[in-house]
């Protein structure tokens, strides 16, 4: 299991209020395919954009890596609730940094 950190900005056009978090975690979830191997998903919506930890049973962080950008970008391209969004970090957790997802 590799937990994965994301984040999501908003591109020119994306006006506040930005969508809450418990929203981008279920816009997550019928999007997600079986290859994603996702496990579990947390998003935080900071003034900055929406931060996600994903937790991915991958068999390598490479793989974990590819499959949660892979996914985030399916994400922002298809769900309405995040049109303009783009994904600007695809990182393995850091435990060390102790700052909010998404701050």
């Amino acid at each position: 299991m590799y937990i994965i950190e994301a984040e999501l900005l908003p591109t020119a056009g994306v006006t506040e209020p930005w969508p809450t978090a418990t929203l981008v975690q279920e816009v997550f979830w019928p999007l997600a395919r079986g290859e994603d191997r996702l496990e579990h998903l947390r998003a935080r919506v900071g003034p900055r954009g929406i931060g996600l930890v994903l937790f991915v049973a991958s068999p390598d962080g490479r793989q974990a890596l590819r499959a949660t950008r892979g996914l985030c970008e399916r994400v922002s391209r298809t769900a309405p609730l995040l049109a303009g969004w783009t994904v600007a970090a695809c990182t393995p957790f850091d435990p060390q940094d102790d700052r909010p997802p998404g701050a």
